[in-house]
């Protein structure tokens, strides 16, 4: 997967559900993350992406990964001042 914002995550058509579809549809969409056919199921509203489903199997090994790798601090530099003209 790509680090990064919500707009560097790769998502098949598949992968993809409104949230109208996902409230009539999450018996069939939990299935299918179960026996694997989805990794993920990214939920849009308005056309943005709004929330990821994934199994409880993937979302302990994501909690271990993070609980696994080592804590990085980041320093945010202020930005220069901009010249006026």
């Amino acid at each position: 997967m790509t680090s990064g914002g919500p707009d560097s995550l790769r998502v098949s058509n598949d992968e993809l559900a409104t949230v109208r579809d996902a409230m009539r549809e999450l018996n069939r969409m939990l299935d299918a993350l179960d026996r694997g056919e989805l990794e993920k199921i990214v939920l849009t509203q308005r056309n943005q992406m709004r929330a990821v489903i994934v199994s409880l199997e993937r979302y302990t090994q994501l909690e271990q990964d993070a609980a696994d790798a080592p804590e990085v601090q980041v320093t945010l530099a202020p930005h220069p001042p901009r010249r006026t003209r």
